[in-house]
């Protein structure tokens, strides 16, 4: 009995340590493409085309399509090092034409945070 007990114990430490690991403040830490249960899932990875300033965001392609992204005052901006340690805190300004990045939107279709890689 002991051992189930065991067992059930670290089975639950390792997926609570898989929960804590996609949480959004854990987001910053996890490279472009590598967040468990949104990348390629429920996020977007492609290039920036265009920027657009007055609209506040920019054209992606994504598998051969054109996707329109708005970038709030609330979005969450990183830096992809690529070097495997934090990501580095990014700006509007970041968002630059031809630039990889991974994009996670609200419901309402705006950006809750967008990772940019490495120039």
């Amino acid at each position: 009995m002991r051992r189930i007990s065991m067992a059930v114990i670290a089975a639950l430490g390792a997926l609570a340590g898989t929960l804590a690991f996609s949480h959004p403040a854990t987001e910053r830490y996890i490279p472009i493409g590598q967040s468990p249960g949104v990348s390629s899932v429920k996020s977007y990875i492609g290039a920036i085309r265009s920027v657009e300033t007055t609209a506040r965001g920019f054209t992606m392609l994504v598998e051969d399509a054109d996707k329109q992204i708005t970038v709030t005052d609330g979005t969450k901006i990183y830096l992809d090092t690529g070097s495997g340690k934090t990501n580095l805190i990014g700006t509007r300004q970041d968002c630059q034409v031809g630039r990889v990045v991974e994009v996670y939107l609200h419901e309402d279709g705006t950006a809750y945070w967008v990772k940019i890689g490495a120039p």
